[in-house]
């Protein structure tokens, strides 16, 4: 028989630890859907995503919870951009209006890599996402009329009155 050394106790340390996280180990699809329900509280109006990070942990969480929504168009904007500035109001309507909806403003100085990643050239962009694929995607300066016109299209609702 094998005599185990102070080394070998250590690897059979760690292989039981290893094996007990396995085992504690939370379902993904359970975490997914959790997410998913925590968006309810930011539907009917316009978030910024620092928000979302703050109640997430983590930019990184924060998409993850919006890939796994039915329906978010996200603004990408910056505070010096007249055209962006503008368009504000237009999109906090939408957000009343389009109440299964969650609409997010990302401060594209602030998030230089969500911009990245949704491949965000010129402000202001947005771009709806259903399912967590981009469906449609908008840049420039959009009229209150057009915006509510191209998120009816996009998602097939009617804003409520």
């Amino acid at each position: 028989m094998k005599r185990l050394t102070l080394g070998s106790f250590a690897i059979l340390a760690t292989i039981g630890i290893i094996a007990q996280s396995s085992i504690t180990r939370t379902n993904p699809t359970k975490t997914i859907a959790s997410q998913t329900d925590s968006l309810a509280r930011f539907r009917g109006r316009a978030v910024n995503f620092s928000e979302l990070v703050s109640h997430f942990g983590s930019p990184d969480a924060a998409i993850s919870a919006l890939n796994s929504a039915d329906n978010v168009i996200i603004d990408f904007y910056a505070d010096w951009c007249g055209p962006c500035r503008a368009m504000a109001p237009h999109f906090a309507s939408m957000a009343t209006k389009f109440p299964n909806i969650v609409f997010v403003k990302v401060d594209i100085q602030a998030y230089k890599m969500i911009g990245d990643r949704y491949n965000v050239k010129s402000i202001p962009t947005l771009v709806y996402m259903k399912n967590g694929s981009v469906v449609n995607r908008s840049v420039g300066l959009v009229s209150e009329k057009d915006l509510g016109i191209r998120v009816a299209s996009a998602f097939g609702q009617q804003p409520i009155a």
